[in-house]
């Protein structure tokens, strides 16, 4: 009987792939590998020059690092092939691209690959604002009722609304299309020679409802009759909740990877919904938000509750059994970034270089030595647009207060503080829909290397909040869900819950509100709520001023 769960998780920057011992949830091997080309944001490889707000991949960086990781870690390890039970995927979403019959990426064909179009667009690919909202209106004029599902709107990042920008602007790439596809489908499809689509995308980014299937013909043939006749191509195609087993890998990929042929590979996952698993959370009314490029907050319940404000609820959409409720920011740490590539002074550095330590370790310090509420200054984090609960992406981000006094470090605290306080706005949110949250987990990157941010989301929410004990959560959950496409006796347990129970993570971290904080951040949150209110209502001035920038 083998003993090592397989997780490929394919993020915004690298491919990380996870081995997991199915009996004690230890982390056997880790390894990475970067894609060559990054985001394609500036220009294609033959120097097409790209419009501002578009986000694209190379899918050959996709396999090629998946190869190279994936070797690298059966190297290092020295895992024997008979060991690996399972191959798990989780992917970014909505990360999207049009393939042909055999699913060869467009962007692969010829002179193709001269069109941005014909390229994979990551999730943060944003410029298809003006389809979401055209899809929105058409639906809500003819009543549709999958849009209950999704708070009342579709969001630009998702696949319709991809799909749409380029049947209409790149309508010459319509006839070689046979499909647009999720990427983590497309992997999957790679590994395993067998085309499905996974339920977390499917209900997530594409408005795929159980029962119901995709929204119906009609309706995008009242938008574009070759919107209709591609999402026709999709409706054949089965749909598999997490975890299920979507085929067995085939001999050219095992070659390739290292790995030996027939191992049961798992329908794909949304990175975040795949962290929830990762993070240990098994059990409804747990929030998970997951730290990364953007925020994604996840909650899972018995209940079926409709109301405005989410980004979707899934039945089955992270595990078997339960409602999946998604909302997110669109930039976490892609903000912080932008604060130290942008507005970070020298003297930030300088006190990394005399004090010896990561720059990273002086930035949490930082948030920590700046007063709670940032001596008078206030942010709205939309420098990504707004997902939740506005789920518009044309709005961008502001700063209030700012003074001759003001320094970097108050508004570096500022954004961090933003952060939180749009956390809070959908915290409460949801509460007021019905979705009991009883505990707040955090997982990823920032919450181990910023310790001092967690605490600011625990002062802002007034409650607790847990860190796993995981740098990986996603790349984890990914071999967790992966390996129930094995079945319980092959894993040697005798149910899900045993199974579950013996890859719970340890806890790194508990962070409980400090009460001082709490109180003053009750204050400042009635400020944020009116910015809030006031720059994403019908005040339109922030997405005029985005706008212009594109120009």
């Amino acid at each position: 009987m083998g003993r090592i769960l397989l997780g490929a998780d394919f993020g915004t920057s690298q491919v990380n792939v996870v081995a997991l011992d199915v009996k004690t949830g230890q982390t056997i091997g880790f390894s990475s590998s970067p894609y060559k080309s990054g985001v394609i944001e500036k220009t294609l490889p033959d120097g097409t020059k790209l419009p501002r707000g578009f986000a694209l991949q190379d899918p050959s960086d996709w396999l090629e690092g998946l190869f190279e990781a994936t070797k690298k870690l059966i190297e290092e390890t020295r895992i024997p092939e008979k060991e690996i039970i399972s191959i798990g995927v989780s992917f970014t979403s909505c990360t999207v691209l049009p393939v042909d019959v055999f699913g060869t990426p467009l962007c692969m064909i010829g002179d193709l690959s001269k069109n941005p179009h014909a390229w994979p667009k990551l999730w943060r690919h944003t410029t298809a604002q003006p389809q979401a909202n055209l899809l929105t209106s058409i639906a809500q004029e003819r009543g549709e009722p999958f849009l209950d599902f999704y708070g009342g709107k579709m969001g630009a990042e998702w696949l319709w609304p991809k799909l749409l920008e380029l049947v209409q602007e790149a309508p010459e790439l319509v006839p070689s299309i046979e499909y647009f596809i999720e990427a983590g489908d497309w992997i999957v499809w790679q590994l395993t020679g067998h085309q499905v689509r996974n339920q977390c995308a499917a209900g997530y980014k594409a408005c795929w409802v159980e029962g119901v299937g995709y929204p119906g013909h009609d309706y995008f043939a009242s938008i574009s009759q070759e919107l209709a006749d591609l999402s026709d191509k999709a409706r054949g195609i089965e749909v598999l909740p997490p975890g299920r087993p979507a085929g067995k890998l085939i001999k050219d990929m095992a070659a390739k990877l290292g790995l030996r042929t027939g191992i049961p590979v798992a329908s794909a996952v949304i990175d975040a919904q795949s962290a929830v698993a990762g993070a240990g959370v098994f059990e409804p009314n747990t929030m998970t938000i997951v730290m990364g490029s953007s925020n994604c907050h996840l909650v899972m319940s018995k209940q079926e509750r409709l109301f405005v404000g989410y980004a979707g609820v899934v039945k089955d959409g992270i595990l078997d059994g339960y409602w999946g409720y998604e909302a997110g920011q669109p930039a976490m740490s892609d903000m912080l970034e932008w604060f130290v590539n942008t507005i970070a002074p020298i003297s930030f550095y300088e006190r990394a270089n005399e004090d010896e330590t990561e720059f990273a370790t002086i930035l949490d310090r930082y948030l920590s030595e700046v007063p709670a509420g940032s001596n008078g200054v206030l942010a709205l984090d939309w420098m990504g647009g707004n997902r939740s609960i506005l789920l518009d992406s044309s709005l961008s981000g502001v700063f209030a207060g700012l003074t001759l006094q003001t320094r970097a470090e108050d508004m570096y605290k500022a954004l961090a503080e933003a952060s939180a306080f749009g956390t809070r706005k959908i915290v409460e949110t949801f509460r007021a829909g019905g979705v009991e949250i009883k505990q707040i987990v955090a997982t990823g990157a920032l919450p181990i290397t910023s310790p001092s941010l967690i605490q600011i989301y625990a002062d802002v929410l007034g409650m607790p909040i847990s860190v796993p004990d995981t740098n990986n959560a996603t790349g984890r959950g990914a071999a967790i869900i992966g390996g129930l496409s094995a079945g319980m006796e092959k894993l040697g347990h005798k149910s899900r819950e045993s199974y579950f129970k013996a890859l719970l993570p340890q806890t790194l971290d508990w962070c409980k509100p400090h009460e001082a904080n709490k109180k003053l951040y009750n204050d400042i949150y009635n400020d944020y709520l009116t910015l809030h209110d006031l720059f994403g209502g019908t005040q339109r001035v922030l997405a005029r001023l985005r706008e212009r920038g594109k120009a």
